[in-house]
C-alpha cells in the first residue's frame, strides 16, 4: 500500500516568531507540491495559541497549487456558528475542486469556548449537530433544484436557508475526526469518514484502529468506508542532541508542558532523513489506511532548504506501508490515485514547524494530545433560539492539541 505524505503548514509558527506574511505559507505549500508532497495541511487554535485562520489561508493555497490534497488538521466547528461554517467550508472545497479533506475536533481549552460564548460542556454533541447541519446543507445545495433546508436540533434551529455555492461533492468534503478517547474513536467509526488521531505510539494507533474497525462493522459500515490519518512530528538534524534540545524548547514554547509529557500524549521523531523514512512505516502495518505527521526543518517556513532537504531525505513519493494481516487485520486496497484526491485512503502529513530568525524549532507531537482536565459545571445560561434544547452536556476527554 503507498502512503500518502502530507505537510502541516507552520501557521502558529508564523505568530510564535511574529510574521504575519501569508504569501510565504502560501509558497511553501506550492514547493511542498513540486516537491511531491500529496497534501498540505492547516491547524486550529484561534485564541489559546494563535495562528492564521485554517479555513481562509487553505483557499489561498488551493488557488495557487493544482494536485495538493489541502486539509484542515484539526478545525474546531464549535467556535464558529455552524450556517456560516457550512458556507465557508463549501466555499473551500469549490475553491480546491474537490481537493479538500475536513479534518475536525471537539476542543479542550474551555477559554475559546468561552471568548466566542459556546458552552464548553456541550462541545462533543454540538460537534456531532453541526457537521449534521453542514452535510444537509450540502446535499440540499447540491441538488438540481435545490430547496431551502429547515433543522430543528438540540442545540441549532433555523428556517428557510440556503446555501451557494455548493460544495465540489454533492455529500461535502470527507470529514475525519480528531481525537483518540474511546468515544472519539467510537463516533469517527460511525458518523464520520476518517479518524485523525494523534497518538502516543504505534500501539495507541493500532489499539485505536482495531476498535475503530470493531465499531464500523458492528455499525454495519465497512472498514472500506473509513479513512485513517496520523499526524506526526518530526524534527530532522544531523546533530541528534541538539535536535532534542530544539525539540525540547520547541514543546515548551508551543504547549508551555516539558518534552517528556508530551511523548504521553503525542509522537515525535528526533534524527535523520534516513531514520525518518523508515520511522512511519510500523505504525501503518496496524491501520488499514495510512498516517499523518509534522516535520520541523531548520530554514524559515518559506525557506526553500529545508523543506526540500526533508522531500529528498524522505522522499514522499515512495514511502509505502507494509501492511501484512499480522495484527488481525485486513490488507488494505491501494491508495487512490493522486488525480482522485477527495477521499485518500493514506496520508502522512508531515509537519514543518520552523521559525523565522533566531533558528528555534518548535516540533509538535505525533499523537493524541494531552487530555483535558474534567470540564466545569453545565452551562445553565437561558437558551436562545440557536441553543434551543441545549440538555445534558457531553464530555471527550480525548481532545486535540494540534
Amino acid at each position: 500500500m503507498s502512503v500518502r505524505v502530507g505537510l502541516v503548514l507552520p501557521t502558529r509558527e508564523a505568530a510564535m516568531s511574529a510574521d504575519p506574511s501569508a504569501r510565504r505559507l502560501i509558497d511553501l505549500a506550492v514547493l511542498a507540491e513540486r516537491s511531491g508532497f500529496d497534501s498540505v495541511w492547516a491547524g486550529d487554535a484561534p485564541f489559546a495559541r494563535p495562528r492564521f485562520e485554517p479555513l481562509t489561508l487553505l483557499a489561498g493555497v488551493a488557488a495557487s497549487t493544482e494536485r495538493l490534497t489541502v486539509g484542515t488538521a484539526v478545525v474546531l466547528p464549535v467556535l464558529r456558528h455552524p450556517l456560516l461554517f457550512a458556507h465557508a467550508v463549501a466555499t473551500v472545497d469549490r475553491v480546491a475542486e474537490g481537493r479538500f479533506v475536513l479534518g475536525a475536533g471537539a476542543g479542550w481549552m474551555r477559554s475559546e469556548f468561552d471568548a466566542v460564548g459556546a458552552p464548553f460542556d456541550q462541545r462533543v454533541g454540538r460537534l456531532v449537530e453541526t457537521i449534521e447541519i453542514c452535510r444537509m446543507l450540502w446535499r440540499a445545495s447540491s441538488d438540481p433544484e435545490p430547496q431551502p433546508i429547515t433543522f430543528h436540533g438540540r442545540y441549532w434551529s433555523f428556517e428557510d436557508i440556503s446555501l451557494f455555492p455548493p460544495p465540489s461533492r454533492p455529500q461535502g468534503p470527507p470529514v475525519w475526526l480528531g481525537g483518540a478517547s474511546e468515544g472519539a474513536i467510537r463516533r469517527a467509526a460511525t458518523r464520520f469518514d476518517g479518524w485523525f488521531p494523534t497518538p502516543p505510539s504505534i500501539e495507541a494507533f493500532a489499539a485505536g484502529w482495531r476498535l475503530a474497525s470493531e465499531t464500523a462493522r458492528e455499525a454495519g459500515r465497512s472498514t472500506d468506508e473509513l479513512d485513517a490519518a496520523v499526524y506526526l512530528t518530526v524534527n530532522l538534524g544531523p546533530d541528534r542532541a541538539e535536535a532534542l534540545a530544539e525539540t525540547e524548547r520547541y514543546a515548551l514554547d508551543y504547549y508551555g508542558i516539558p518534552l517528556e509529557v508530551m511523548r504521553g500524549a503525542q509522537s515525535y521523531f528526533v534524527g535523520g532523513p534516513d531514520e525518518c523514512a523508515a520511522w512511519p512505516r510500523p505504525p501503518l502495518r496496524h491501520a488499514r489506511s495510512g498516517a499523518a505527521a509534522r516535520h520541523r526543518g531548520r530554514a524559515r517556513p518559506a525557506r526553500p532548504a529545508g523543506i526540500s532537504g526533508f522531500c529528498a531525505g524522505l522522499n514522499p513519493g515512495s514511502v509505502t506501508a507494509d501492511m501484512g494481516s499480522g495484527h488481525g487485520l485486513h490488507p488494505t486496497q491501494p491508495a487512490r490515485a493522486r488525480s482522485d484526491p477527495g477521499r485518500p485512503r493514506a496520508g502522512l502529513a508531515a509537519r514543518v514547524r520552523r521559525l523565522r530568525g533566531r533558528g528555534r524549532h518548535r516540533p509538535k507531537d505525533l499523537g493524541g494530545r494531552p487530555p483535558p482536565g474534567p470540564g466545569g459545571a453545565p452551562d445553565r445560561r437561558p437558551a436562545t433560539r440557536l441553543q434551543r434544547g441545549q440538555g445534558k452536556p457531553a464530555a471527550d476527554r480525548g481532545a486535540d492539541r494540534r
